[in-house]
C-alpha cells in the first residue's frame, strides 16, 4: 500500500510531485491539486479489488509476451559464458548450444506450455493479499531476466524480478524441462541455490557460479547458475491460469 501511495506521488519521470493528470477542464491549479488528492484519497479507502473469480483459478501470473525464439536467444547467450571456461567439461552444453543455435528442434529437453511467472498459486487462499487484491487480468508488466540456473539434461529456469506484487520469494521463467522434471521444479532449485551460500563451491567468472549437491527431487545434483551482465527486459501481461481449462 504504501508503494502505491508513492508511485501516486510521483509524476511520470519519476520525480516527486503529484503524478495523477490533473483536471484538464479546471482552469485553476488549485483545483487541480484537489482533484489529485481526492484520487489519492479515493483509492486509500476504496482499493481496488481483482473481479476475477479467484476460487476457479489454479494460479495467478504473468505471461511472458516474447516468443521462444526470443527465449532461445537468450539461452544461448548464457551457453556461450559457460563453454567460455574450458573447466566445464560437458558435451550436453554443447548440444544444446548447438541446437539452439541452428534454430534445429532440441533433442533432450521441451519447452513448457507457456512462458510465465507465477504471482500465486491457489490465490483463493490469500484474497487478502495485495497480489491477489490488485491482479489485473491483462495488464502489462515489464519481467526483468538477471539470469538462469540450468541442470544438464533435466531443467533451465530464468531468475526474474517484476514490478508488482508477488507472493514467490524466487520469481521465475521455467523454460525447459528434460527428463520427467516440471515447472514446480524450478522453486526447488533457487531456493536452495539463493538460501544457502555456503553451498557454493567454485566460482569461474564474474556472471558464472557452479553449486554442487544441490538436493532436488531427492538427488543431489550440480547446478549452474549464469548471470547476464545487463538487465533483459521482456514484456508480460497478467493472466488467471483456470483449475480446469477448456
Amino acid at each position: 500500500m504504501i508503494n502505491n501511495l508513492i508511485n501516486l506521488l510521483k509524476n511520470k519521470n519519476g520525480d516527486w510531485g503529484l503524478g495523477i493528470e490533473p483536471n484538464p477542464q479546471s482552469p485553476f491549479p488549485l483545483a487541480a491539486v484537489i482533484h489529485d488528492l481526492c484520487y489519492i484519497v479515493f483509492y486509500l479507502c476504496f482499493p481496488y479489488t481483482s473481479s476475477i473469480n479467484m476460487s476457479s483459478c489454479k494460479f495467478l501470473g504473468i505471461k511472458v509476451k516474447n516468443n521462444t525464439e526470443d527465449i532461445n536467444k537468450l539461452i544461448v547467450k548464457g551457453l556461450e559464458d559457460l563453454l567460455k571456461d574450458n573447466t566445464i567439461n560437458n558435451s550436453t552444453f554443447i548440444q544444446l548450444y548447438d541446437e539452439l543455435k541452428s534454430n534445429s528442434q532440441i533433442s533432450e529437453y521441451r519447452y513448457p506450455k507457456d512462458f510465465h511467472v507465477t504471482i500465486v498459486f491457489e490465490p483463493e487462499h490469500y484474497m487478502n493479499e495485495s497480489a491477489v487484491k490488485r491482479f489485473e487480468e491483462g495488464k502489462e508488466i515489464d519481467v526483468i531476466i538477471k539470469g538462469f540456473v540450468f541442470i544438464s539434461k533435466k531443467i533451465l529456469t530464468f531468475f526474474v524480478e517484476v514490478n508488482t506484487s508477488i507472493l514467490n520469494p524466487f520469481p521465475h521463467i521455467t523454460t525447459l524441462l528434460g527428463e520427467d522434471y516440471k515447472a514446480k521444479n524450478s522453486n526447488d532449485i533457487l531456493e536452495s541455490v539463493f538460501k544457502d551460500r555456503s553451498k557454493k563451491t567454485q566460482s569461474q567468472t564474474d556472471s558464472v557460479s557452479i553449486f554442487n549437491n544441490i538436493k532436488v527431487r531427492e538427488k543431489h545434483e550440480t547446478v549452474y547458475l549464469v548471470r547476464f551482465k545487463n538487465n533483459i527486459f521482456f514484456k508480460g501481461v497478467m493472466k488467471s491460469y483456470p483449475k480446469n481449462p477448456k
